[in-house]
């Protein structure tokens, strides 16, 4: 049950639907609520107030381009080879600001009309509403909505409901999203599902183009890899340097947690034997069962030496050839599937 106190951020750039989704959740006794019309507004509001969202309800045709957005979003999330290769042509603002300040919310797409345009009565009739409407063009078959309408059936978290909608479905949905304090560790790894598989299928036919990768990007898919390895994952605050970027819980509900370090390098960049100490050494501070060491490069011959003479077993060691066969391997049961 959702803790009707709760910050909910609306994102609409039409004033009746605002007006209705805010009469709506007030209505069902919803008291904290913020709504804007412009990017930049929430992209800081979201921000400032990150650790106290519940969910955000978006339009899906949102901008959200990163030139657009406050400087921090900007510095934060620029344009990579991947999120170019995103078949999505809505919703830009969930990448550039949602997935990346809030990535573990609850999110409703409202996703555009069903109909071409909309009269006062017809609008009033299937709102019951005595709002004014002006009606307007809308376009329809959008790719974003198909992808939208793909993720909501993987995730429950994640809603998509077509305008217009009523009241009753708005709640509805409301009702079902995840408290704060029962949201799963690896929720971020299942919301990027969909994201993972396709850059899992384009590394299995172009393993260099990991090294194109955002850093944080790269941890994210990482995340993605040990979750299919039977773990849940959390990956740390990009800020923090704690000597480990994810830590892997076992699924199985054994009390048993890994710690991984991820190196986003390149080819001719090996992993140095530091890294290897480093790593062993937060291993005993934190108390870990296993860590383990994945990099888009090699470990060098001296870090080599290091891990077969002291933790072979306590130490999993994951380079490109891996990811690679990684990649091939989930691509083809994928398309088997």
């Amino acid at each position: 049950m959702i803790d009707r106190a709760q910050l909910i951020v609306v994102l609409e750039s039409e004033p009746l639907i605002t007006m209705i989704i805010a009469d709506a959740l007030e209505e069902a006794g919803f008291t904290n609520v913020a709504v804007f019309n412009d990017d930049s507004a929430a992209a800081n509001f979201i921000h400032e107030n990150a650790s106290a969202i519940v969910g955000v309800i978006q339009n899906t045709v949102r901008g959200g381009r990163s030139a657009s957005l406050m400087p921090k979003v900007a510095q934060l999330r620029s344009a990579t080879t991947f999120s170019r290769t995103i078949p999505f042509d809505a919703g830009r603002f969930y990448f550039h600001v949602i997935d990346l300040l809030i990535p573990w919310t609850n999110v409703i797409f409202s996703t555009g009309w069903t109909g071409d345009r909309e009269t006062r009565d017809q609008f009033e009739r299937r709102h019951d509403s005595e709002r004014y409407w002006e009606g307007q063009e809308v376009r329809k078959g959008q790719e974003g909505r198909r992808m939208i309408n793909a993720w909501s059936a993987r995730d429950r978290r994640i809603n998509a409901l077509a305008k217009p909608f009523t009241w009753e479905q708005l709640i509805d949905a409301v009702e079902r999203w995840t408290p704060v304090e029962e949201r799963a560790l690896d929720y971020k790894a299942r919301l990027l599902q969909p994201v993972n598989e396709e850059i899992a299928v384009i590394l299995s036919r172009q393993p260099d183009l990991m090294h194109s990768m955002d850093p944080r990007q790269f941890e994210e898919f990482v995340a993605f890899i040990f979750q299919n390895h039977g773990f849940e994952t959390e990956l740390t605050a990009q800020t923090r340097d704690g000597g480990y970027d994810i830590r892997a819980v076992r699924a199985d509900g054994a009390n048993e947690f890994m710690l991984v370090e991820v190196k986003r390098y390149a080819l001719n960049r090996p992993v140095g034997v530091g890294v290897v100490r480093a790593l062993y050494g937060v291993k005993h501070l934190m108390q870990a069962a296993r860590v383990a060491l994945v990099t888009s490069s090699f470990v060098s011959r001296d870090a080599q030496r290091e891990f077969s003479r002291t933790i072979p077993h306590e130490l999993e060691l994951w380079d490109y050839h891996r990811l690679e066969e990684f990649c091939s391997r989930y691509a083809m049961d994928l398309f088997e599937q």
